[in-house]
């Protein structure tokens, strides 16, 4: 036995995503959806599917946490270089 705890117990609701998504977002200034891929795994673990990105942006744009700044290119090879949201922390 450790005295470790599984990703799944350690992220356990939405809740706790969207705080993780709100951390990466105040560390970054602004970023993308691009950048909440980091997060795959927790998403994973909540058995959510990776558009989840788009609800999270949506809840924490709709909270006064974030705002839209302009669209960008994405990064990820699989996005084929469409445009993006990029997004700004408020606090």
């Amino acid at each position: 036995m450790t005295n470790y705890i599984t990703l799944e117990e350690y992220c356990k609701t939405d809740q706790f995503l969207e705080a993780e998504a709100l951390k990466i977002a105040q560390k970054l200034g602004t970023f993308t959806a691009d950048d909440l891929h980091s997060l795959d795994l927790v998403v994973k673990a909540l058995r959510r599917d990776k558009r989840v990105y788009g609800a999270l942006l949506k809840s924490l744009h709709k909270k006064g946490k974030i705002q839209p700044v302009k669209y960008v290119v994405s990064k990820r090879e699989t996005c084929h270089a469409r445009p993006i949201m990029q997004w700004r922390t408020t606090q």
